[in-house]
């Protein structure tokens, strides 16, 4: 946490409106789509949605192959996909999917920490997403993958620390 992953996205969210791009960002939950909104400025060239709504993928079992992934997403030139890593295996697998078979070719990309929070929904597995993303899938996409190492939110060593240690293992009583 704190490296800058949602400020890059916001950085290109400022510098897509400009050059005329059309940028649709997809976020795991109604409160990072409010963050967003509230530091995003208003654009009809940016659009903030969940990944259900953005995707149109309803609630309730509804498998891949009956997934019809809305003709709008064919609009945009760009889709950023915020906390890639809280995202489950059955929406990441319809993400996929849908962006694969654009046939514009949108610039893609996904933010995901693995170490932070387990997905939304039913499956802690996050292969299907990981996967996608490290380019290990069938499909038009290739990732670059970019590993942000510096920490922007806080300099307190013992803070960090800690942090590493809850985000590798389970501290014990003491540690904590």
């Amino acid at each position: 946490p704190g490296s800058g992953k949602t400020e890059v996205f916001m950085r290109f969210d400022a510098y897509a409106p400009r050059n005329h791009l059309r940028v649709l960002i997809l976020c795991p939950t109604g409160q990072l789509v409010a963050a967003y909104r509230q530091r995003l400025s208003d654009s009809d060239l940016l659009r903030v949605d969940t990944i259900h709504a953005g995707l149109r993928i309803y609630r309730g079992d509804e498998d891949l192959v009956n997934h019809s992934p809305p003709n709008a997403l064919r609009q945009y030139d760009a889709i950023l996909i915020d906390e890639a890593s809280q995202i489950d295996d059955s929406t990441a697998q319809k993400i996929a999917y849908a962006v694969s078979e654009l046939p514009q070719h949108p610039f893609v990309a996904a933010a995901a920490d693995y170490f932070q929070l387990q997905p939304v929904g039913k499956s802690g597995d996050r292969q299907p997403i990981q996967r996608w993303c490290k380019g290990k899938h069938k499909g038009k996409y290739e990732f670059k993958q970019i590993t942000l190492k510096t920490i922007h939110r806080t300099k307190d060593m013992d803070l960090l620390n800690f942090l590493h240690l809850c985000r590798t293992s389970q501290p014990s009583r003491r540690e904590l």
